[in-house]
C-alpha cells in the first residue's frame, strides 16, 4: 500500500479510504517484488469485500524502480466502484490482490486482507 513511498500492511491491519476529487473513493497500491524483469510491467489491482468486487485497476504498464535489493512500484490508484459510499466501504474486511507480470511473462501475485476506515468522519 501507499501512496508517495511503499507501506507494509499487517495483515487485518487498516487502510484509510482515500476520496477523490470526483466523488468516488479508492486506495494507493504499491508492489515489491525480486525475480522479475522492472521494465514494462504489467500490473493490476482487484478489490473484494465479503466476495464481492468492489473496486480495480485495470493492468498499468509501468517501470519498477529499485529499492535495496527489489523493486517497487508505488502509488497505483486503485478506484473503488462509485455504486458504494463510505457506509457500504468503511469498517469492513477488504481484500486488495495485486498481479505483476514482466514482458518475460513471469508472474507474481498477492493478496491482504485489512480493515478499511473511512478518512471523512462526516460520513
Amino acid at each position: 500500500m501507499g501512496r508517495q513511498r511503499f507501506q507494509a500492511v499487517d495483515e487485518g491491519g487498516d487502510v484509510a479510504l482515500t476520496p477523490g476529487f470526483q466523488g468516488g473513493y479508492h486506495l494507493y497500491g504499491s508492489v515489491r517484488a525480486r525475480g522479475v524483469d522492472p521494465t514494462h510491467v504489467s500490473l493490476d489491482f482487484l478489490v473484494c469485500q465479503d466476495g464481492r468486487r468492489v473496486g480495480q485497476r485495470r493492468p498499468l504498464r509501468v517501470d519498477l524502480s529499485e529499492q535495496g535489493d527489489q523493486w517497487v512500484y508505488v502509488g497505483a490508484m486503485v478506484m473503488l466502484y462509485d455504486v458504494y459510499g463510505p457506509l457500504q466501504l468503511s469498517d469492513r474486511q477488504t481484500t486488495m490482490a495485486a498481479q505483476l507480470v514482466d514482458r518475460d511473462g513471469v508472474r507474481a501475485t498477492d493478496t491482504i486482507t485489512f480493515t478499511t476506515r473511512c478518512c471523512d468522519e462526516r460520513r
